[in-house]
């Protein structure tokens, strides 16, 4: 239960350990700058929080096959056959959703550039983290993001629908709606619009995990996604 809890609370996770770094700075003089600089290597270290909530049980329990550590159920397709076609699937959608996200982004923001007020609400501050992140090296981050991929898929995919359904009783779908609708709130620091995103991008996750048995797809597809998006931040 502590695990569900940390889960679906994280947002208040973040809140309390972005809000200290933001404390810390401001006593530093540096303001929001230290938060927007350190936010990459600090959201891992928040994350592990809840991911070690909700591995310790499972592995005890003897469980983690539950979570998603399996191949793919790919028909007949020997071992390694079933880990390349699933991590060139993944790959796929995760390139489809990059550029899905980046084709709808850019129509919002023209349709809404000249309103300021509805651009932030949109937005949060995704400009602001964009500028910080050009600094630094892109392979440490992307070599953090592996770590961030696979907590995610675990927490959000492998581990939350499961949870709604056995533990509430709640319908695969609308367990599954609630879990993408948690994991796009967990990114409401980047702005409304990619609150929406992300939790479209999570439904696609849960839908191919919940199709394979394996976390294996979708943590291709949303590492290929992380990789583009990084890629196009630091231009």
């Amino acid at each position: 239960m502590l695990a569900f809890f940390l889960t679906v609370g994280f947002p208040v996770v973040l809140g309390a350990g972005f809000g200290l770094v933001f404390m810390v700075g401001q006593a530093l003089g540096k303001g929001s700058r230290l938060l927007e600089r350190s936010g990459a290597y600090l959201y891992p270290v928040l994350l592990a929080i809840p991911l070690i909530a909700c591995l310790v049980p499972a592995w005890r329990q003897g469980g983690l096959e539950a979570l998603g550590f399996a191949l793919p159920r790919l028909g007949t397709l020997g071992t390694w056959t079933v880990v390349l076609v699933g991590s060139l699937l993944g790959v796929a959608i995760g390139a489809a959703l990059f550029y899905n996200e980046l084709a709808v982004g850019t129509l919002v923001q023209r349709m809404v550039d000249r309103r300021r007020g509805i651009t932030r609400a949109l937005e949060g501050r995704s400009r602001e983290f964009a500028a910080e992140q050009r600094q630094g090296s892109l392979a440490s981050i992307l070599t953090i993001s592996i770590f961030v991929v696979i907590a995610e898929e675990v927490l959000w995919r492998g581990f939350l629908p499961a949870f709604l359904k056995q533990r509430f009783g709640l319908s695969l779908v609308l367990a599954g709606f609630l879990a993408a609708l948690s994991f796009g709130i967990n990114h409401y620091y980047f702005g409304l619009r990619n609150v929406f995103l992300k939790g479209l991008s999570g439904a696609v996750w849960i839908v191919l995990f919940l199709a394979t048995g394996s976390l294996l797809i979708p943590c291709v597809s949303h590492y290929t996604f992380e990789v583009l998006a990084w890629r196009r931040i630091r231009g």
